[in-house]
C-alpha cells in the first residue's frame, strides 16, 4: 500500500460533496474541540475517576481508537495530531453513521485533513 504523506492525499480536503462549515460554525467546533483537550484536566483526578474524565478517554485507546464518540471531529477540529495507530479506526469513522461520516468530512474540509504520528 502506498504511504499518503500526512493523510491529505488518502482523506483529501474535498470530503466528496461536502461543504465546509461556516466560518462562526467553524470557530465555534474549533473552541469547542480544543477545550476538550485542555480544559479541566488535572491529575491525580479529584472528585473523578480516570474511566469518566473526557481529556484521558480522548487521549487513551488501543487499535480501535479512543471509547469517546465523535473523537475523530474533535481531533480534526483541534488540529491534532492523530496516533498512527489509530489510523484505521479513523478510516472506520469515515465509512460508519452516514450523518456523522458526513459531518467528519466537512470538518475535514474546514481544518485540513487527519496528520497521523
Amino acid at each position: 500500500m502506498r504511504r499518503h504523506r500526512r493523510g491529505r492525499a488518502r482523506y483529501g480536503r474535498s470530503g466528496g460533496n461536502a461543504l465546509p462549515w461556516s466560518a462562526d460554525e467553524a470557530r465555534q467546533h474549533g473552541s469547542i474541540a480544543r477545550r476538550m483537550f485542555s480544559e479541566g484536566h488535572s491529575y491525580p483526578h479529584k472528585g473523578v475517576d480516570a474511566d469518566n474524565c473526557g481529556y484521558c478517554a480522548l487521549t487513551h485507546g488501543d487499535a480501535d481508537g479512543p471509547n469517546y464518540a465523535g473523537w475523530a471531529r474533535l481531533y480534526i477540529e483541534a488540529k491534532r495530531p492523530i496516533p498512527r495507530q489509530w489510523e484505521g479506526a479513523f478510516q472506520r469513522e469515515l465509512d460508519s453513521d452516514k450523518a456523522y461520516s458526513h459531518a467528519l468530512r466537512r470538518s475535514i474540509v474546514t481544518f485540513g485533513g487527519p496528520r497521523f504520528v
